[in-house]
C-alpha cells in the first residue's frame, strides 16, 4: 500500500479474498495498480468484472500491467475488450546496463570485461532489468575474486564471464537448476543427453549460438562447486576460486594430469602423443589404475564425450 495509490498484487489472492477488497464505496482520487495480471488465480470472469466495476461504476484510474507475452489466449481476448489503452514497454537494456556498471563497486576494473557480460546477456535473451543488476553486483564480486594472471588475457576472461553469466541469468530465471549446475560437466549430463531428452543447455546453447557469442559450458575455469557458492549461495571464497582456476587446464602443469589432459588439449600436442594416451585411457580404464576421484571423474566425462561425438 502506498501514500497515493493503491497496488494489488493478483498473484497470491484468492476470490474470497479479492472480493472483501472490493467495496462498493471506493475512493476513485487514487489510482489503482494490478501488476502481474498474467500470475492472477482468480477466475477471470471475477477479475475483468471487478476492473470494469472500478473503472465504469466508479469512475476509477485503473492500471494493469502484465507481462504480454505470457497472457493466455482467454487472457488476450478480454484485454482488448476492457482496456482502454495499452502501452507497449520495452526495457532500455543498454541504457540499464551503463546506469549499473557506473554505480556499481567497481567501474573502472569492469572495463575489462563490459563488454563480454553485455553481450552475454543480450544472448541470454532475459529482457529483465532486475537480473541485469544483480548480474553485475556478481560479476563485479567475482572480479574481485579473479588473480592478475587472467586480466591481461581477453580469451579466458571472455571464457569465464560469459560461463558465469549465462548460468547465473538462467539460474535467476528460474530455468536451471542446482541440481543442473552440479551435473554441467559431470556423467548424469551426457547419459541424459544419449536418451535424447530436451535439455535446458541445449537452449542456453542455441541462444549463444545465434547471437554469436562463445560458450564454452565445459570450460572448467570455474569448477561445479564454486559455480554453486557463487550463483546458488552468494559465496565468493577468493582462495577457492583461485585454486579453481590455477588447476583448469590452462594452468595446471601437464605432468601432474592423467591421459585424459593430452587428449582434452589434444591441439596443443602432436598426433602421435593424443594417439598415446587414448591407448593409456583405454588400458587404465581396463586395469582399473585410476583411484583419484578427480581423475576417475575427468576421465569418464571425456570418454562419454568422445562417444557422443562418433
Amino acid at each position: 500500500m502506498k501514500a497515493n495509490d493503491v497496488t494489488l498484487a493478483l498473484g497470491p489472492l484468492v476470490g474470497n479474498i479479492a472480493n472483501a477488497l472490493i467495496k462498493e464505496k471506493v475512493d476513485n482520487s487514487k489510482t489503482i495498480v494490478f501488476d502481474d495480471l498474467e500470475r492472477c488465480s482468480i477466475n477471470l470472469e471475477d477479475l475483468f468484472g471487478a476492473i470494469n466495476k472500478y473503472v465504469e461504476h466508479h469512475g476509477c484510474k485503473v492500471i494493469v500491467i502484465a507481462h504480454d507475452d505470457k497472457l493466455n489466449d482467454e487472457l488476450t481476448d478480454k484485454k482488448e475488450k476492457i482496456f482502454g489503452q495499452v502501452i507497449k514497454v520495452t526495457p532500455d537494456i543498454e541504457g540499464a546496463f551503463n546506469q549499473f556498471i557506473s554505480k556499481s563497486k567497481a567501474p573502472i576494473a569492469f572495463e575489462a570485461i563490459k563488454d563480454i557480460i553485455y553481450k552475454s546477456f543480450l544472448a541470454s535473451e532475459c529482457k529483465s532489468l532486475r537480473i541485469l543488476d544483480y548480474m553485475i553486483n556478481d560479476c563485479a564480486r567475482l572480479l574481485s575474486c579473479i588473480p592478475d594472471k587472467l586480466y591481461n588475457n581477453k580469451r579466458l576472461l571472455s571464457e569465464i564471464f560469459v560461463l558465469f553469466t549465462a548460468l547465473n541469468i538462467n539460474y535467476r530465471l528460474g530455468k536451471l537448476k542446482a541440481k543442473e549446475i552440479e551435473s554441467r560437466n559431470s556423467v548424469l549430463y551426457y547419459v541424459k543427453k544419449d536418451t535424447n531428452a530436451d535439455d535446458i543447455y541445449d537452449e542456453i546453447k542455441e541462444n549463444y549460438k545465434n547471437h554469436e557469442v562463445p560458450l564454452r559450458l565445459e570450460s572448467d575455469l570455474l569448477s561445479n562447486e564454486v559455480l554453486i557458492d557463487t550463483i546458488v549461495n552468494g559465496l565468493y571464497d577468493k582462495d577457492k576460486i583461485t585454486k579453481s582456476i590455477d588447476n583448469s587446464r590452462h594452468f595446471i602443469k601437464p605432468e601432474s594430469k592423467g591421459p585424459w589432459f593430452t587428449i582434452l588439449n589434444f591441439d596443443l600436442y602432436p598426433t602421435t602423443d593424443v594417439d598415446n594416451a587414448l591407448e593409456e585411457l583405454y588400458k587404465q580404464f581396463e586395469e582399473m589404475q585410476i583411484i583419484e576421484n578427480g581423475e576417475i571423474q575427468h576421465s569418464i566425462n571425456l570418454l562419454f564425450m568422445l562417444s557422443e561425438a562418433k
